[in-house]
């Protein structure tokens, strides 16, 4: 432990503890070298053993406790979609969301179970070993890991779930299809109209054109004549 953090007289200011952790070292190495290969041995393969239940809680911390039910023998994993616009390619997006969640909780079921089994072997070794060495608990504490609380993962409601979401996908799509329609019919309405219009201003513009012409020629008929 000594040598892992790098401990040495330099790690110290004062010369008192620079001596003491001098005679400490010494009083270490001194009990180390009158242990007989079965005792080192057997330390080790305690130190050994402490160290992987230390690193098997840690993963067990990392990785969700799940339990899948109701999962079909046929379930596959789905390739990654390409992504797009079209109502088609956001369903798949869905469905291979909901596909990876699940793939996810089955490695997760499946992890958790393996580490579980290999931390509940070493936890009563270690322990027995610090009962008869109670020494060591100074420095190594017994171990107690409690697993987090088991979630269940129902592959029917993950399905129902899924096509929830593909019917909101649907219904929005229906919806956007709807307005577009309407845009382009009022579009229209309003091009027809603004056509209308503009004809019956141009017809009003022949008329007085017209009429101008008319008078023009009455006026010039009645001045010759």
């Amino acid at each position: 432990m000594i040598d892992n953090n790098h401990i040495s007289t330099a790690s110290f200011n004062q010369i008192a503890d620079k001596e003491y952790f001098d005679t400490v070292m010494k009083n270490v190495v001194s009990k180390i070298e009158k242990l007989n290969d079965e005792e080192k041995a057997e330390i080790e393969g305690f130190l050994g053993v402490y160290t992987y239940a230390i690193e098997l809680i840690e993963q067990l911390k990392s990785i969700k406790n799940e339990k899948v039910i109701n999962l079909p023998e046929n379930i596959v994993r789905m390739e990654k979609p390409t992504p797009g616009d079209s109502l088609e390619a956001k369903i798949e997006e869905i469905k291979f969301s909901n596909n990876e969640r699940l793939f996810e909780s089955i490695e997760n079921e499946k992890k958790y179970k393996e580490l579980i089994e290999k931390y509940k072997i070493c936890e009563p070794a270690v322990n027995m070993y610090l009962s008869t060495h109670p020494l060591l608990k100074n420095n190594y504490n017994c171990l107690n890991y409690i697993e987090s609380e088991q979630q269940i993962v129902d592959y029917n409601y993950i399905m129902e779930r899924c096509n929830v979401f593909i019917e909101s996908e649907k219904n929005k799509y229906a919806e956007a299809k709807q307005k577009e329609k309407y845009q382009d019919e009022y579009e229209k309405a309003i091009i027809s109209k603004f056509k209308k219009k503009n004809r019956f201003k141009n017809f009003i513009k022949v008329f007085i054109v017209l009429i101008l012409i008319f008078g023009i020629l009455i006026f010039l008929k009645y001045y010759l004549g």
